[in-house]
């Protein structure tokens, strides 16, 4: 049991929802520097996930960004959505969310730019694209 009042289990789903979407932009946009820099994104990977970085983006997620395979399950619109849904419960809350107001740019951005019915892990491509680099795996490639 989340608590006593109505609705607890839906603010929970939208906590874990407000992280995940705020990983994965962050998670994108640093590996996709490291990999701009001539960084390898596998030894990234390895090296994030054996120290504080690590997380259910770096860990679930990116072995399939690695192989070039964008297919995790949920589309951008869900995610869009369920952020906008967080922070609109966080104002009614009275909860400044300054960070993931700017994750949840990239999520709308992605949303109205053709992406909606992609695949959320094609986030990574639109990151690799601004940064023109791509975080692919020096043994994935075909």
């Amino acid at each position: 049991m989340l608590g006593e009042a109505p609705g607890q289990g839906q603010v929970m789903k939208l906590v874990n929802n407000l992280l995940i979407a705020a990983n994965m932009a962050s998670a994108f946009e640093a590996l996709a520097m490291g990999a701009k820099a001539g960084l390898d994104p596998d030894t990234m990977v390895e090296v994030v996930n054996a120290g504080t970085g690590r997380s259910f983006v770096t860990t679930d997620m990116m072995p399939a960004v690695l192989d070039r395979r964008f297919g995790f399950g949920a589309t951008i619109a869900v995610v869009d959505k369920d952020v906008r849904l967080g922070l609109e419960e966080a104002a009614a809350l009275g909860v400044p969310m300054w960070v993931i107001e700017q994750a949840a740019r990239l999520w709308r951005f992605a949303a109205t730019q053709g992406m909606a019915g992609d695949d959320i892990s094609e986030l990574a491509r639109l990151v690799e694209g601004w940064a023109g680099a791509e975080i692919r795996g020096r043994r994935r490639e075909g």
